[in-house]
């Protein structure tokens, strides 16, 4: 057979750096085949009994040739004998490294190089180290040296000697250490110099012919590990070619069909159009054309035929046909060799009758089933005959010439493929969390899922966060600086408890997109984060440089419960959740709860919900009285509040509206609270409100009892609440349960002449500005009016200070604040310039917001100071409960002995005033700190007085303070 290419010519194309000639296809399983069967057994055979012996192999090879261990007989007779005893074992270890080391071609030593006998003596000791190696065990070594070193220690130590005994211990460690790593190195060495390189031969255990090795005419072993089965391709084929027995022709050795199957297999590896690596987009190189067997029918020998026969045969044994094209040329009339090609169902016929007779289908079913077997994997008919015209044939035919792509040229378009890939990927990534961030708004940045215990709830987002989602796009400084705390705390490895904020942290209509809600009401949570931002760091340097304090260190978790607490008592369950789950109690670690802002019914049932899982609660900024009533009555044994109660809030603010108050000093760019005669309460009645109502009631009928007037509409019935309670003279409630929005509320006082004194505003923040802004355009109210705030109005004059300053002539506002920053400066000697002042340096330097920055977004400066009250007391009651070594304890399910500690909080000096609780049932305290601010004065807030206990020795300054 002879390849004829195009030759000559001006447009033969040449190799270039992107084409060249296809490739010559890899054989590998038949090249790994033919160098297994090269390699001489018997020579293998002699090192493996060179091994066994005492004799050295350098001593034998000089001394003259070797002598077969068995017989005696030199290993030449043997060879030319063809003995069938020496055959390899083809289940010893043993077998497997020299196999290796004649594959790897072990030559003998160049005479004239001297390094090259030193590496040949190296490389056959180390072989003969790594045989040795495959019956070396960890068991052997423990049997034969471990515990009998173990003994004789044991019996040295039992001397009583303690020298001598710790010598021996330390040898019998030094012996156990190097038989561990010897063991280790033994079985690396294995690997990467044995194992590994008879991989090459995995392809042997899949052949579907079965190697025989007949001993003592036992029945062969069925084994199909690759490395045993190639030991049986070497015997096999020696042992053939030993004995010269004539090929058959009806049953071909297994080495023969193994030959053909390695051939057809590479050639399907090379050229079948079933191979992954043939498709797009990695290139077949040009393979296009099928690999051709050319052959003249006059000049066939016999093994050519053998040949061919046995491709026919491998054929009807295979899945699907192999890609090899047999072409016989052959006369008009003469007939093909027999077995070659010809009729599937014939064949299949002979083959189902040589079936042994005794088989349970009768013949003509056993035929029936080969022939339909045969005819599905390679069709009826496989031969294609048809007549070639001599005389187009006389003359060279030149193939067309094909280019296949270098490796520079795949190199780059493998490299475009993959920036195609990767460009695409990137696509759909961004795509998706387009449409994730479209679909649902807790969706943040690259994400496409929101985080696990953040929920979508309409258009605002609730759970739980260590700080790292932002439920609002105002809170998402204040938010960050927690979560790098909590992440430095998890990574200390040092004892920490986890604190879990719960607060409405998101805008009606609006979450972590920012919304279309006010931003007003945000700046109480906004206050409430940043100081638990500035005591969570300040606890935790405190305690890092401490060295053997035993307080923890805090790790904050905040859980964001809706606009208006609306999805309170879900969330409140979740964090009870997370709190008792016993797989991640040891990880969490919740010990309380603080926060619970608003005084709201939905807040009351979420204290409902932490009360039945036992965790205690520190409220911060919540001063209804009956925020945490039970269903059965009572109020919760586990709820602490740090704040003043409505109660106390109201009649002291009552009491100053009926008898005035001044600034503390003179001079003061403060006014006078002028006393006042007549007044009027505004309640916000809306659904769910517990604070308003009860806070403006508490305020009339303090007001009324001190001879003060109530604003009454001429000839109107007294106001009533949604359940039809009769409300106190003089308190007129708006909303939408009372019928009437607080604009027409104040319309209607405004046109009342006289108008009343002052005007008690009992609403919330983001409402606040709806009264100040009607009041200078609506009838008698626009020649001038006090107005007296709650503490909740503290979110707005934070964000609107210099709209205040402008009038606070003709409308002066003064508020009852939970914190301010002059109480102690004005009352007392006392100086806290020091929680301020960081709050000042956190807000201007971590949240960015100085006095450059406009003030709608500056924190809550009371809001903060009550959180951060709130964080002292959990910090001291957990170093007093020992908390820093629960985790010892492994007691993270009940840590109710912190309540215990909480109860006994007395007499701590906080920066909103004196905290305690004093283990009575009733926490509200009635000489909590109450303080009278007017905000706007040179835009800023001006303390007025203050009544309460402001430090463990220090109580009422007045002026008029209520005892």
């Amino acid at each position: 057979m002879s390849t004829n290419g195009r030759q000559g010519g001006s447009d033969e194309r040449s190799n270039t750096w992107k084409e060249q000639d296809p490739p010559v296809p890899a054989f590998r399983r038949l090249d790994s085949l033919f160098a297994l069967v090269k390699l001489d057994p018997y020579r293998i055979r002699d090192q493996y009994n060179d091994q066994s012996s005492e004799d050295d192999g350098d001593k034998s090879e000089q001394e003259g040739e070797p002598q077969d261990q068995d017989t005696g007989q030199s290993r030449e007779d043997a060879r030319s004998e063809g003995k069938q005893n020496n055959n390899l074992n083809a289940q010893d270890r043993k077998i497997y490294v020299h196999v290796i080391n004649a594959l790897w071609g072990q030559q003998p030593p160049k005479p004239d190089v001297p390094w090259s006998r030193r590496l040949w003596r190296f490389k056959k000791w180390l072989y003969w180290v790594l045989a040795w190696a495959t019956s070396v065990s960890f068991g052997k070594l423990d049997e034969k040296v471990l515990s009998p070193l173990s003994f004789i220690v044991t019996s040295v130590a039992s001397v009583g000697v303690p020298s001598i005994a710790a010598a021996f211990g330390n040898f019998n460690t030094f012996v156990t250490v190097s038989a561990a790593v010897l063991l280790m190195l033994l079985n690396t060495a294995l690997w990467f110099l044995v194992l590994f390189p008879w991989r090459k031969y995995v392809w042997l255990q899949k052949q579907p012919h079965s190697l025989r090795e007949p001993q003592n005419g036992a029945e062969p072993n069925g084994t199909r590990h690759y490395r045993e089965v190639g030991v049986r391709v070497l015997n096999a084929y020696h042992e053939k070619t030993n004995k010269n027995q004539a090929f058959d022709a009806e049953d071909p050795p297994d080495i023969q069909k193994l030959a053909v199957n390695a051939l057809l297999s590479d050639l399907e590896d090379a050229y079948g159009i079933s191979r992954w690596r043939h498709r797009w987009p990695w290139p077949r190189r040009q393979r296009f054309r099928l690999p051709t067997l050319i052959a003249d029918v006059r000049h066939l020998s016999e093994a050519e035929v053998h040949l061919l026969r046995l491709i026919e045969r491998a054929r009807l044994s295979w899945k699907f046909p192999d890609p090899l094209v047999v072409t016989l040329v052959r006369p008009r009339g003469q007939p093909l060799p027999a077995g070659i090609a010809g009729d599937v169902a014939a064949r299949a016929r002979r083959d189902a009758r040589k079936e042994k007779e005794g088989a349970i289908q009768p013949p003509e079913v056993r035929e029936w089933r080969r022939v339909r077997y045969l005819i599905g994997r390679v069709g009826q008919q496989r031969t294609l005959t048809m007549a070639v015209d001599t005389a187009s044939a006389k003359g060279e035919v030149e193939p067309d010439r094909h280019f296949a792509y270098t490796k520079a040229m795949l190199a780059l378009r493998t490299s475009a493929y993959t920036g195609c890939a990767l460009s695409a990927v990137v696509t759909l990534l961004a795509a998706g969390s387009l449409t994730a961030h479209a679909l649902n708004p807790c969706v943040q940045g690259a994400a496409l899922t929101p985080p696990s215990d953040v929920d979508n709830r309409g258009k605002e987002c609730v759970g739980l966060t260590d700080g790292s989602f932002a439920f609002d796009d105002r809170l998402e400084r204040v938010q960050q600086r927690i979560a790098e705390e909590n992440e430095a705390v998890e990574k200390s490895d040092e004892p920490y408890v986890t604190v879990v904020y719960l607060g409405a942290m998101s805008r009606e209509g609006g979450s972590a997109d920012g919304g279309n809600g006010d931003s007003d009401a945000l700046a109480g949570v906004h206050g409430e984060l940043a100081g638990l931002a500035v005591r969570q760091r300040e606890h935790n340097e405190d305690r890092s440089g401490t060295g053997d304090d035993p307080s923890p260190a805090l790790r904050v978790l905040l859980a964001n419960t809706g606009a208006r607490w609306q999805h309170g008592r879900e969330v409140a369950r979740l964090v009870a959740e997370r709190a008792r789950d016993p797989e991640r109690a040891g990880d969490e670690r919740i010990v309380a709860a603080v926060g619970f802002g608003q005084s709201l019914e939905p807040t009351t049932e979420a204290v409902r919900e932490l009360t039945r899982a036992a965790i205690p609660m520190v409220g911060s900024t919540t001063t209804f009285d009956g925020i945490a009533e039970m269903e059965t009555g009572g109020s919760s044994p586990f709820f602490y509040p740090v704040a003043p109660s409505n109660t106390r809030i109201a009649t002291q603010a009552a009491h100053w509206a009926r008898y005035g108050a001044s600034p503390a000093e003179e001079g003061s760019a403060g006014h006078r609270l002028e006393p006042a005669d007549t007044a009027v309460a505004l309640a916000d009645d809306t659904q769910d409100e517990s604070y308003g109502v009860d806070l403006a009631s508490t305020f009339m009928r303090e007001f009324s009892t001190r001879g003060g007037q109530a604003y009454q509409q001429r000839g109107a019935a007294p106001h009533t609440t949604a359940g039809g309670e009769e409300l106190p003279e003089g308190v007129v409630p708006y909303g939408a349960e009372a019928g009437r929005t607080l604009g027409e509320r104040i319309e209607r006082i405004c046109r009342t002449d006289p108008t009343p004194d002052v005007v008690y505003y009992a609403g919330r923040s983001d409402e606040f500005g709806q009264l100040y802004g009607n009041l200078p355009r609506n009838g008698a109210c626009a020649d001038g009016m006090t107005v007296i705030g709650s503490d909740d109005i503290a979110k707005y004059i934070t964000d609107h200070i210099e709209n205040l300053s402008e009038n606070t002539g003709d409308f002066p506002v003064f508020y009852t604040p939970l914190a301010a920053s002059d109480t102690r400066s004005n009352t007392s000697e006392l100086n806290e310039d020091g929680f301020y002042s960081e709050l000042d340096t956190f807000t201007a330097e971590e949240l960015d917001l100085g006095e450059e920055n406009p003030g709608r977004e500056r924190p809550s400066t009371a809001h903060a100071v009550m959180a951060n009250d709130t964080l002292t007391v959990v910090a001291r009651a957990a170093t007093r409960a020992g908390l820093a070594d629960m985790e010892h304890r492994g007691d993270w399910e009940t840590p109710t002995y912190l309540d215990v500690e909480l109860r006994a909080t007395e007499r701590v000096a906080g920066v909103s005033g004196v905290l305690g609780f004093g283990g009575e049932e009733d926490r509200w305290k009635d000489d909590k700190l109450v303080q009278l601010v007017q905000a706007g004065p040179r835009q800023e807030q001006q303390f007025i007085a203050a009544c309460g206990r402001i430090t463990p020795s220090t109580g009422d300054t007045g002026p008029n303070c209520y005892r």
